[in-house]
């Protein structure tokens, strides 16, 4: 088997796969030209959704043991 020194291997995951289904509906795009501009913002609505549901599906694919609350609300003997 000939390996490639070159050759990069990324796990995505679902995180990588619900980005590009995101782009390629042109979620962003959509949003933002429903939403407009605002002033002095930095980043855009569109963005700041993609953002906030990427992050809220890598914290569910998470351990819940992970969590602070998890730790504060149960106590050690739970498991």
């Amino acid at each position: 088997m000939e390996t490639n020194a070159d050759l990069q291997v990324y796990d995505l995951a679902h995180l990588g796969l619900v980005a590009g289904i995101m782009d390629r509906m042109k979620l962003v795009e959509t949003v933002d030209h429903q939403v407009g501009p605002r002033p002095n913002e930095k980043v855009s609505t569109g963005v700041a959704l993609k953002a906030a549901v990427l992050n809220a599906l890598g914290f569910v694919s998470s351990p819940p043991t992970s969590s602070a609350t998890f730790s504060r609300e149960n106590p050690p003997n739970f498991f």
